[in-house]
């Protein structure tokens, strides 16, 4: 006869033949959720044991992107598009949190729940103007500004 962990073990033991031997051995169990999770094991026998354990991560933690490549970011759409800022990270070898390569939709998604300003907000808090508000400003029109658009 097989020692008593071995039929525990053993592929063949049907899991309701597991869950009777372990009513056998526990009296009860107290879970407790706080910053980690706490569980009190009471046994038939009148031992007790307390486990601490970290609680696990949510889907939305698992799939974070990583801080440090948040920041990276961060500093690039200082300068660059998402578009651009994407093709600059994969050429660094970085990942999203799920282990993708970066496209255009994912920094705008990193940006938008990091809640970054985009390029675009960057550069018009820093003072810069957008071709309507010039047209408005000017009262001339989108193709005068095109044509008044020239080097020098």
């Amino acid at each position: 006869m097989p020692p008593r962990a071995a039929v525990g073990r053993d592929p063949n033991t049907p899991s309701r033949e597991r869950k009777r031997m372990l009513g056998l051995l526990i009296e009860d169990v107290t879970l407790i959720k706080q910053r980690e999770v706490t569980a009190q094991v009471r046994f038939r026998g009148g031992a007790t044991t307390t486990l601490t354990l970290p609680r696990a991560l949510t889907a939305q933690q698992q799939r974070a992107t990583h801080a440090d490549v948040r920041h990276q970011i961060d500093a690039l759409l200082d300068e660059y598009s998402d578009a651009r800022v994407a093709a600059i990270l994969n050429e660094r070898g970085l990942r999203t949190g799920t282990g993708a390569p970066f496209d255009p939709t994912s920094v705008r998604w990193v940006r938008t729940t990091a809640r970054l300003k985009s390029l675009k907000q960057r550069l018009l808090a820093a003072g810069w103007v957008t071709g309507r508000h010039m047209q408005a400003q000017l009262g001339v029109r989108r193709s005068t500004l095109g044509r008044s658009r020239s080097p020098g």
